[in-house]
């Protein structure tokens, strides 16, 4: 049975204790990896200029202040799932 890594348990013991829960279950049945957790303002700030005043292509429409990412609430995280076979 797939384990967690212990950044990818630090990056999920930073959200929501559900998305938490969830993600414990999930690992049972998929190896993944958790790439990010919660996100500080600096972070969301960075990835807002992104498209905007830095190169890129836009991948937030959340300032990180006026508009909060899901991210700076615990409330998402970015998995990568491993392929199977």
């Amino acid at each position: 049975m797939p384990t967690y890594s212990n950044i990818s348990l630090e990056r999920l013991e930073s959200t929501h204790i559900d998305l938490q829960t969830l993600f414990k279950y999930v690992i049972k049945h998929f190896d993944c990896s958790i790439l990010s957790g919660v996100r500080t303002t600096e972070e969301q700030q960075e990835l807002y200029s992104q498209g905007r005043t830095k190169p890129g292509y836009i991948v937030t429409y959340k300032d990180g202040i006026n508009t909060k990412s899901k991210h700076q609430l615990g409330l998402a995280v970015y998995v990568y799932i491993y392929a199977v076979g």
